[in-house]
């Protein structure tokens, strides 16, 4: 093998194991990447999990649960106020008490939506933090409208919204 062949052949194994340096890198932040999306979205999960339960368990009527808070005849029963049911503002009113959301985010009340803003839930063990927002809007204010949104640039498209609707709301007259 002459110097010209060698030269070639180093230089091709030097590129070689140089674009192979590059995917290893690229596959491990991908892979690390993964990891946080896997902690963004079960932190999304267990928190809408615990909002769902207080919406559920709202305006329930007390006497019907056994003590680990399950219904006695399999079936729960509500019994939410005569004016929540005529002014149509059963998420608004949710919101607005602070029993049931435990006083957790910054509550504010336009005229348009009622809100309750939280921005300290934890993301596992990244250090990153979730801004929860709760609202209703004034067009139907029987509706519960959450999003989630990470405070984080580095994650794009990490947000969340759903909708909710009120259990107590089938027990208006």
């Amino acid at each position: 093998m002459n110097l010209t062949e060698s030269l070639v052949s180093s230089f091709l194994l030097t590129l070689l194991a140089s674009q192979s340096g590059r995917v290893f890198t690229h596959a491990t932040k991908a892979l690390g990447d993964t990891n946080v999306r896997d902690q963004v979205a079960l932190s999304i999960s267990r928190d809408l999990e615990q909002v769902h339960n207080t919406v559920n368990r709202w305006q329930v009527v007390k006497e019907n649960l056994d003590p680990n808070g399950l219904p006695l005849n399999g079936e729960m029963a509500y019994q939410p106020s005569p004016s929540m049911c005529e002014n149509n503002t059963l998420a608004a009113n949710l919101i607005l008490n602070g029993d049931a959301m435990g006083d957790a985010g910054t509550l504010t009340q336009g005229e348009t939506t009622t809100q309750r803003i939280d921005n300290a839930i934890p993301v596992g063990t990244t250090g990153m933090t979730l801004t929860r927002t709760i609202s209703s809007d004034v067009t139907n204010e029987n509706l519960l409208k959450v999003h989630y949104a990470l405070n984080a640039s580095s994650l794009k498209h990490s947000g969340q919204s759903t909708t909710l609707d009120m259990p107590a709301q089938a027990w208006c007259p």
